[in-house]
């Protein structure tokens, strides 16, 4: 054990400090090369993804680092839905009766001075419904809208899978296998970058 720390030792010594020659202009300087950790070699879990997007919309393509699309995404659905909030919001205003009352105190056994407005639905058959073009614009809006949350969540779980099939293929390591008859020599190298 302590022949096999020694000569770990040594080897970083070499490695770390330089070695000089007898002449000084043919000073060899041994760097070894330290690369970091690349975050991007990271798999992404396609599930993952998939909860991601069905949470929040277009989450998953940032998880995959799909920028332009999660933008493309985001942009489609939130418009969809803030324009089918809108359909939903002026047919509430048009089917619904708000009347203000005073408050009663039961101490007193008067009014206490404070209004309070309630708000009900008309019955259903004193509603008026929105003209044929907001029906038509709260349908198309809440379609899209739905139909891009579903695209949304497909989209991220093939975007993880094709993330990590082009991690896999930038991470196969490469074998190079050279015979020089000259020399007669075999020289194998294998190279994996990360």
């Amino acid at each position: 054990m302590k022949h096999q720390a020694s000569l770990i030792l040594i080897s970083l010594a070499a490695l770390c400090s330089s070695v000089t020659a007898e002449e000084p202009e043919s000073t060899i300087v041994l760097k070894p090369k330290i690369q970091q950790y690349n975050f991007d070699a990271m798999p992404k879990d396609p599930l993952a993804s998939m909860l991601f997007s069905a949470t929040l919309p277009a989450s998953g393509q940032l998880y995959n680092k799909e920028y332009l699309r999660a933008g493309i995404i985001a942009g489609i659905f939130y418009t969809g839905y803030f324009i089918a909030q809108y359909q939903i919001g002026i047919m509430e205003e048009h089917n619904t009766e708000t009347f203000s009352v005073l408050e009663y105190d039961p101490n007193t056994g008067g009014t206490t001075g404070y209004e309070r407005e309630i708000t009900y639905v008309k019955p259903l058959e004193d509603w008026k419904w929105p003209s044929k073009s907001n029906r038509a614009l709260f349908v198309i809006s809440a379609g899209t809208t739905l139909g891009t949350w579903i695209y949304n969540i497909v989209d991220a779980y093939r975007g993880a899978r094709k993330y990590n099939d082009k991690l896999i293929a930038f991470h196969t390591p490469k074998l190079d296998i050279a015979y020089t008859p000259q020399a007669n020599t075999l020289k194998l190298s294998t190279t994996l970058t990360f």
